[in-house]
């Protein structure tokens, strides 16, 4: 089957019962809606600060194999390369050293280095969309609106735009202009629909949450199969190096109360990146929704160790403070995860109720 067919259906579909939602995916094994909330904080939050650019993958060797080193999470060696091919590919060298340090919590030697490689290249529209994407996931939602702007006012419309309108679209989600962001998830659906082939494999990381979003909100079942049988294995076959794929399946399949194949697809995104914070932190989430505190702390303490800056890891963290009836110390953990984004709703409502 070729990337990007069956094109996603028109949006007419029914509203979704509780068995439709079952029929959707493989047979579910159900937990509470308490992953579901955090699954789709690590959707909206986590993976713009490490954000990739929508050009094509790169054809030269070295930059590729960057690349691979970056999915593979060996982030210092991955900056490493990226800083000895910045004299040839001073843009693509930015972004990719701004990764590998955004993925280790580093996020403001991230910002440095993405603003100073845009001010010597002011007409890359690439280096704006990471700068949006860095500022979005620390909490700076001026910032993040202004790059993303600009971002897409040097770019052209079409796929290498997605980096910018995905923030656009958050920025919009976050302010409560839901019409607004409903169009700009729609437009991710609408450039999927209309490319004959998209071999992009972070366009297609886009594409997906998009689609995923704008799914919930107009109750589209059929199109969360075609993502987690479709979508994300084509993008496996494209880069089969692409952890997030997993990552992002898994995330759905524990939105839709299915356990075990969220947990599969978690252990998988590990195999291809055992540094993959986030994953860890999905780990424990699904731990702590079975009440297993020993195991959620240790996926946390490991997901910690790799990004001590992992707002999502923090917000686990109170909860199991708050399970073990230690609000205090929630609250101090709470209070880490705020100085990294004020803006966070999921860490402010936790911080409320601690």
């Amino acid at each position: 089957m070729k990337i990007g067919r069956p094109k996603f259906r028109s949006f007419r579909l029914p509203l979704l019962d509780a068995e439709g939602w079952e029929g959707a995916l493989r047979p579910a094994v159900r937990f509470s809606g308490l992953a579901l909330a955090f699954s789709l904080a690590v959707v909206f939050v986590c993976f713009p600060a490490v954000s990739a650019v929508a050009a094509e993958p790169p054809a030269d060797s070295s930059l590729a194999a960057a690349r691979k080193l970056l999915l593979q999470g060996k982030y210092a060696e991955a900056g490493e390369m990226y800083a000895k091919l910045a004299a040839r590919e001073p843009v693509a060298a930015a972004i990719g050293q701004a990764r590998a340090l955004a993925a280790v919590g580093k996020t403001d030697e991230a910002t440095k280095m993405v603003s100073g490689a845009a001010k010597e290249h002011d007409s890359a529209g690439e280096l704006r969309a990471e700068s949006a994407s860095i500022a979005l996931a620390t909490g700076d939602l001026k910032e993040a609106r202004t790059q993303a702007d600009a971002a897409l006012a040097l770019l052209p419309d079409g796929p290498g735009q997605a980096p910018a309108r995905w923030v656009s679209a958050e920025l919009d989600r976050r302010a409560g202009r839901l019409d607004a962001a409903t169009a700009g998830y729609k437009w991710f659906v609408e450039l999927y629909n209309r490319e004959d082939e998209i071999k992009n494999p972070d366009t297609l990381h886009y594409i997906g949450l998009s689609a995923a979003q704008y799914a919930r909100w107009k109750r589209l079942s059929d199109q969360f199969s075609f993502l987690v049988n479709e979508l994300y294995p084509d993008l496996l076959k494209l880069e089969p190096a692409n952890w997030q794929a997993h990552y992002e399946a898994g995330l759905l399949y524990a939105e839709k109360f299915n356990e075990a194949d969220a947990t599969h697809e978690f252990k998988a995104a590990l195999a291809l990146n055992p540094q993959a914070a986030e994953v860890h932190a999905a780990l424990a989430s699904l731990s702590l929704e079975n009440y297993d505190l020993a195991a959620a702390e240790a996926s946390l303490k490991r997901a910690l160790e790799i990004n001590p800056r992992l707002q999502w890891a923090l917000q686990l963290q109170a909860d199991i403070d708050l399970a073990n009836f230690e609000s205090a110390q929630a609250v101090e953990h709470l209070q880490a995860a705020i100085r990294l984004d004020p803006t966070n709703e999921a860490t402010l409502g936790r911080l409320g109720a601690a």
